[in-house]
């Protein structure tokens, strides 16, 4: 299946400088996405929200799997038909949700 979005697997690391920015990457080492700790208007007396920036990196990291897992699901479901059993199967139903878990721990950030 052709997707537009920039190629997995993507990882998660703290902005050297500023702590409040997690980094999300590409392979390469491109910037896929910059998650900042927090949000909301810097005008006084309006506070910012503060945010698990981490944890949201983490669930960005995660989607190239997370998207490759609900693929699989879908055509395993679309290409299988509903009487399909045996050995083969199993197979195919635990590597898929091997898939699913491994991209599950990466989005939770227990990879």
């Amino acid at each position: 299946m052709y997707t537009k979005h920039t190629p997995g697997p993507w990882k998660t690391s703290q902005e050297s400088i500023d702590p409040d920015w997690a980094i999300v990457t590409a392979n390469a080492g491109n910037i896929v996405a910059n998650v900042n700790r927090l949000t909301g208007p810097d005008i006084a007396p309006l506070v910012s929200t503060i945010m698990p920036h981490n944890a949201n990196a983490a669930l960005v990291a995660a989607a190239p799997e997370l998207f490759d897992a609900a693929t699989a699901i879908y055509n395993l479901s679309k290409d299988a038909g509903p009487n399909v059993t045996g050995p083969i199967w199993r197979d195919m139903v635990c590597e898929i949700a091997s898939k699913a878990k491994n991209a599950i721990d990466k989005a939770i950030g227990e990879e």
